[in-house]
């Protein structure tokens, strides 16, 4: 039987986390094991937690303290960072940990997530069948529906935009798979000896683009498919512009901007795509700045992220507001 290890990151979302944790353990293919890394939660987590029978026996890996304990034949495993090292220090924390327990496969998702009963038996299902060592869900929420990423054009240099570059396959879907090049972390079924090749993901990110980079390098040692029969949702709606209205940027802005810079500096294939779609992106921006209704703050933001960028200074660098 394939030993698959849920590994979740979660910070201040206690609700969403409830729900989550009962769409795990209501799946058709049992689970062996529950990873939540706690980003230093500070609104009633570990009460959550511990309904479901998480926090009990402490061990030790690699000199990290992790919380163990066992329930229906699931093992529960807790880490709880000092600081909120953000989303993308959070699962590299919690990959980084996972992946040295006895376990095949983890299945990687946010706090905010809930796969349907059949997500896991239909994920294994492809991932046996075509051989692969990574597989993705079919994301859906009340204003969202998947569209999988089949091409992604890092040869370009007018595709500054990170969405620009992508090549999506829109539902209804007419095939079973579809050979992906990108994911988020919102379920991701992966192989461990593939995670042991590629590596951790970078924390350096702080927040964004660390799923991206992830997947190119997943991207070197298999095929990623998209399951459109495996269903997830998404428990909160997905943020709409609306037409018309005036851009103030925020720090999510900063992080947003500064890390597709850094990634195109990473992956892109051509001289141009490098080191010359960063500077065409920044100029549109800068003229989106002028534009907005607080241009002060959104100079600010687009300057230090670009300034940022281009030194490749990462991590944490511009204080969330959550």
């Amino acid at each position: 039987m394939d030993r698959v290890l849920v590994v979740m990151v979660t910070y201040n979302r206690k609700k969403l986390l409830e729900r989550s944790l009962k769409a795990i353990f209501s799946q058709t293919t049992h689970i062996s094991g529950v990873f939540i890394l706690d980003n230093a939660s500070n609104d009633g987590t570990e009460e959550v937690l511990r309904k479901f029978g998480f926090l009990s026996t402490v061990r030790n890996i690699n000199n990290e303290v992790l919380v163990e304990n066992s329930k229906n034949n699931v093992n529960l495993y807790y880490y709880r960072n000092s600081i909120n090292a953000g989303g993308a220090g959070g699962f590299s924390k919690a990959v980084k940990l996972s992946r040295e327990l006895d376990y095949d496969y983890l299945w990687i998702m946010d706090d905010d997530v809930k796969p349907k009963e059949k997500c896991l038996e239909n994920l294994l299902t492809v991932i046996h069948k075509y051989n692969v060592g990574a597989v993705v869900p079919n994301r859906n929420c009340k204003n969202f529906k998947d569209c999988p990423t089949v091409e992604l054009d890092l040869r370009a240099v007018s595709k500054y935009f990170m969405e620009k570059r992508k090549k999506r396959v829109k539902p209804p879907f007419s095939e079973e798979t579809y050979s992906i090049k990108t994911f988020a972390f919102e379920g991701p079924l992966i192989d461990v000896e593939i995670v042991k090749k590629a590596g951790i993901p970078k924390a350096e990110y702080f927040l964004l683009y660390d799923d991206t980079d992830y997947a190119q390098r997943i991207l070197r040692y298999t095929d990623i498919l998209f399951v459109t029969t495996a269903y997830l949702e998404r428990q909160l709606p997905v943020p709409r512009i609306k037409k018309n209205e005036k851009i103030s940027y925020t720090w999510k802005d900063y992080y947003s901007i500064r890390n597709n810079m850094i990634f195109d500096r990473e992956y892109g294939r051509t001289f141009g795509a490098k080191y010359i779609s960063p500077r065409l992106m920044f100029i549109h921006l800068l003229i989106n700045s002028l534009r907005g209704k607080n241009r002060k703050n959104n100079l600010r933001i687009v300057l230090r992220a670009y300034r940022d960028a281009m030194g490749k200074k990462m991590g944490k660098r511009f204080n969330p507001n959550y």
